[in-house]
């Protein structure tokens, strides 16, 4: 999942008086880099007993499987999947890559890669999706000055936060595990980020728009798609950044198979293509500039 910092001209974002530092402080935040095969853990599934190790490599770069079991078995399952694997339902603040967690409680994945610059105040947001169970966000959770949340529905997206008010020092590391018994769940778009003043105050509730816009992904409001469903020919509107000069737009099944490669020039534009000689069903559209997707969207060919 490539990242998208939506900046309007000179204006800033403003929330309960801090002003918030769009760089994302978390390395491989939104699970688009993938540790080479032949060094991640067991893709079936790892476990560890009191007298093992207790971490693992993920399939994701920077990102362990973790086992916090210290007095009896645990296990875990990682894999990297594509946005809307497994019936997942879309998420406009998910896209790309993201990653699959079935575990036992105190069983997940952390990561240590945290470059949290001195900052009156920290950040932190994550989407997750739990099919089954609680999901946990812990950061520095071996520490007295750990802070937590916790994930509320199951077959919902939603969003975990923690705001920390005057630090001090770098996080030393953030988690997401079972936070009770057995845990499947999804994560991504987690993001860390520096404000200039402290929050006003540092409950876990809803975040606001502003906030939220720190970790959005590529989402559909940049690709508007006409008709859609379409049957013979569909028009692919598309909106960029002002930075955008020219790209790719990328016609491909939802198993990965690209279909199309079309070549586009300026910010705003739009492609016509035939959809008349292509299998019912759904597909994606996204437009890459030099490897990084800048947006994506769904389109339906139906008959």
């Amino acid at each position: 999942m490539k990242k998208k910092i939506t900046i309007i001209a000179a204006m800033f974002i403003f929330f309960c008086s801090a002003k918030i530092y769009a760089q994302n402080l978390i390395l491989n935040g939104g699970f688009e880099t993938q540790r080479p095969l032949s060094e991640a853990s067991n893709p079936m599934g790892s476990c560890w007993n009191p007298a093992q190790g207790l971490a693992g490599n993920s399939p994701a770069a920077g990102w362990l499987t973790w086992a916090g079991c210290t007095s009896y078995n645990c296990c875990v399952i990682t894999e990297l999947v594509a946005e809307g694997s497994n019936c997942i339902p879309f998420d406009k603040f998910v896209g790309g890559k993201m990653m699959h967690v079935v575990t036992t409680a105190s069983t997940g994945i952390n990561n240590v890669n945290i470059n949290s610059a001195a900052a009156p105040a920290l950040l932190v947001t994550a989407r997750v999706y739990a099919v089954k169970g609680h999901v946990l966000m812990a950061l520095d959770p071996n520490r007295k000055t750990a802070r937590y949340d916790t994930s509320l529905y199951t077959c919902k997206w939603e969003t975990l936060r923690v705001k920390i008010n005057n630090p001090g020092r770098d996080i030393n590391q953030i988690s997401f595990y079972a936070n009770d018994g057995t845990a499947d769940f999804y994560v991504d778009s987690i993001s860390v980020t520096a404000t200039s003043a402290a929050f006003a105050n540092s409950n876990n509730e809803e975040p606001t728009a502003a906030e939220l816009i720190i970790n959005e992904k590529p989402a559909a409001e940049v690709i508007k798609i006409i008709p859609n469903p379409a049957n013979t020919i569909a028009r692919i509107d598309y909106t960029m950044g002002n930075n955008f000069s020219a790209g790719l737009l990328i016609i491909s099944s939802y198993t990965g198979n690209i279909l199309q490669r079309i070549p586009i020039k300026g910010n705003i534009g739009f492609v016509q293509i035939n959809v008349a000689s292509m299998q019912p069903g759904l597909y994606q559209c996204k437009i890459e500039t030099n490897g990084k997707v800048m947006g994506n969207s769904k389109l339906i060919v139906s008959r």
